[in-house]
């Protein structure tokens, strides 16, 4: 019987032929030689590839049967990185997709605990426990007065750098702030829809800055999780629904790297996809070269 299977090389890198000297079809068994073929295909062509069967000139299949890729068309596809990124909510990116601008931008809001009512504070001595949840879990830290007080009465403005200064543990994820309107506030420093912050127990001292009850919590809000920390697939999530809203219509997926990828819906050598410099306050570690498809 013929060998069956056998893959070779024609012209230099493409095009790639198979060869079945008995006939069998490449539907069976041996179609796991051309299978296996196609990862380096794909690889010196840049794209995906397509398997033709060769005919005679009066149409039937040539035998034994013989298979040639193709390169099919592709889209153009501009990659990022694998993350994570730490970015500002707010931050923006913009693509030129064939010549049409699109964008899309991070929403991210903290976790807050607001005072009861507007000041002034009087801060007393104590300690309030707080916990603080991201994406990695829930931490816990202890704000405290340390014996020391300003001793008169503050704005949420003086009362937050005060506390801020002299009360916060350095790095511990909150801080207080006046929330525009005279009222403090307890607020995480990062942002997201899995960014929260409990108040767990405080006494004198919660109640002193408004914070009466010792047993409740806020999480964040927004398009990605955690702002400090958008992974790949965070990525694609918070760009997918902002980037299709209207044409022109992409595709945007963690490619097999595990980056971010944003392709076109449109195939071959015209269409076109840039990272745009003008509106990009953030980049997925994308390029702003422009990128075309083949074919």
């Amino acid at each position: 019987m013929a060998t069956r299977g056998i893959v070779t090389t024609v012209g230099g890198a493409r095009p790639w032929i198979a060869r079945y000297g008995d006939g069998t079809s490449p539907a069976q068994q041996p179609f796991q030689s051309l299978r296996s073929a196609q990862i380096p295909i794909e690889a010196a062509a840049g794209g995906p590839i397509r398997w033709r069967q060769l005919v005679e000139s009066d149409g039937t299949h040539t035998l034994p049967e013989t298979w040639v890729a193709e390169d099919l068309p592709t889209p153009a596809i501009v990659a990022g990185g694998q993350g994570p990124w730490s970015y500002a909510p707010g931050g923006t990116i913009a693509f030129l997709v064939d010549g049409a601008p699109i964008g899309a931008s991070i929403a991210a809001t903290p976790g807050i605990i607001d005072a009861s009512a507007a000041g002034p504070y009087t801060i007393v001595d104590g300690t309030i426990s707080v916990s603080i949840v991201d994406a990695a879990g829930v931490v816990g830290v202890v704000i405290n007065t340390h014996g020391v007080v300003p001793g008169t009465a503050q704005t949420a403005a003086a009362a937050a750098a005060w506390l801020n200064a002299n009360a916060v543990p350095p790095g511990a994820g909150v801080a207080f702030r006046d929330d525009g309107a005279g009222v403090l506030e307890l607020a995480t420093t990062d942002a997201g829809s899995a960014i929260g912050v409990m108040l767990v127990g405080g006494g004198a001292l919660a109640v002193s800055l408004g914070f009466g009850n010792p047993t409740y919590s806020d999480m964040g809000g927004g398009n990605v999780p955690q702002a400090s920390a958008i992974t790949a697939a965070d990525a694609v999530a918070m760009l997918a629904p902002q980037l299709n809203v209207a044409s022109p219509v992409v595709a945007v997926y963690v490619n097999r790297n595990g980056a971010v990828s944003v392709a076109t819906n449109t195939y071959g050598s015209t269409s076109s996809i840039q990272r745009a410099i003008g509106g990009s306050t953030f980049t997925l570690d994308m390029d702003s070269s422009v990128h075309y498809g083949l074919g």
